[in-house]
């Protein structure tokens, strides 16, 4: 994703093919989003739903999305009145700033995300803002509801892909689900959603553990490379996705056990820094390239690029320890002391 953001598309056909794929993690994200609230907060409303376990959760995903999300957006708007071109070109309107604020830039119209990767983080709040009624639908009722619910949300997916398909709100193109801002957008966002809390029901009632198998996990990760590389049809992209999720959940593969090792898992848990670091970082790309020309390498254009994606983690590490998880455990710790649980 962070060579899709930078361009990085020079090389062979088949390998701008796989980058210029690079927005299918979106996807793949919000379905792990489903699927791990799913498992962690999906307790909180097994009972009656109450408005202090609503108010919990929200303030709690807001302690995980917002802090960074915010700090990033405000470098992105310093650098934007330093006259850098900032990937997006959000402008700063005082509507902008307000919409950002709220969450709610990429809720209509063209959208207007001050750090462009945010966009998703407003539509992922729109998922939350749902997750309780969704819990209730998809993980209490009988399957016969869930089932359809989750259904009904791929299929809504599939018939507007088909029709109205197209790549970064720009180019057309029938069941490309590259929409960035807009209903659209929610529904991509909200849907991938529904299937991966579906997929966390699956998983816990023990109904998919073959998944797991090496044989099906490496035919599912083979069949998404080729897709991904050959076809710019989205939707069986989307449904490999939660087959890719519920086989690595059953932990039973040497593949599994290889993305859980320790510097795949570490960068999965900087994987949201990565993600909203890399456009504030972009402008020192140039700079990159230019200095090692300078020193003479021998092509400057790939090694200056593999410098600004090692300066992403490294920026990307360090916001985690001392950004991102204090502002984090501090906003939940204001919130507990200010309303505490009531035990039993």
């Amino acid at each position: 994703m962070v060579a899709h953001y930078l361009s990085t598309t020079r090389g062979p056909d088949w390998l701008k093919a796989f980058i210029d794929h690079g927005y299918i993690p979106v996807d793949i994200f919000l379905i792990l989003s489903g699927f791990v609230l799913g498992m962690t907060y999906g307790g909180y409303f097994r009972g009656a739903v109450a408005v202090g376990n609503i108010r919990r959760f929200l303030v709690y995903r807001l302690a995980r999305i917002y802090p960074l999300m915010a700090v990033t957006s405000a470098v992105c708007v310093a650098e934007m009145l330093c006259g850098l071109d900032v990937w997006g070109n959000a402008g700063t309107s005082a509507g902008t700033l307000v919409a950002n604020l709220l969450l709610v830039q990429a809720w209509w119209g063209a959208g207007h995300s001050l750090n462009a990767p945010a966009w998703s983080i407003s539509t992922e709040w729109a998922a939350n803002l749902l997750f309780p009624l969704l819990v209730a639908v998809l993980l209490r009722m009988r399957w016969r509801v869930a089932g359809t619910v989750a259904g009904g949300a791929f299929m809504a997916l599939c018939v507007w892909a088909l029709l109205y398909g197209q790549l970064d709100d720009a180019d057309p193109w029938r069941g490309a689900i590259d929409w960035i801002s807009g209903p659209s957008a929610i529904l991509r966002c909200v849907a991938a959603f529904i299937l991966g809390m579906g997929c966390w029901r699956l998983h816990a009632e023990g109904r998919t553990g073959w998944l797991g198998s090496t044989l099906v996990l490496s035919v599912t990760v083979a069949v998404m490379l080729a897709l991904t590389i050959y076809s710019w049809l989205d939707l069986p992209l989307v449904l490999l996705a939660c087959a890719l999720v519920l086989g690595l959940a059953a932990e039973r593969s040497p593949i599994a056990a290889a993305l859980g090792s320790a510097v795949p898992h570490r960068l999965g848990v900087v994987s949201f820094s990565v993600y909203l670091w890399q456009i504030p970082l972009l402008p020192l790309r140039a700079p990159a390239i230019e200095i090692v020309a300078r020193m003479g390498a021998r092509d400057p254009w790939l090694v200056g690029n593999l410098a600004a994606m090692l300066l992403v983690l490294g920026v990307s590490e360090a916001s985690f320890r001392w950004l991102e998880k204090p502002l984090q455990g501090l906003v939940r710790a204001v919130y507990d002391r200010r309303f505490p649980r009531v035990k039993g």
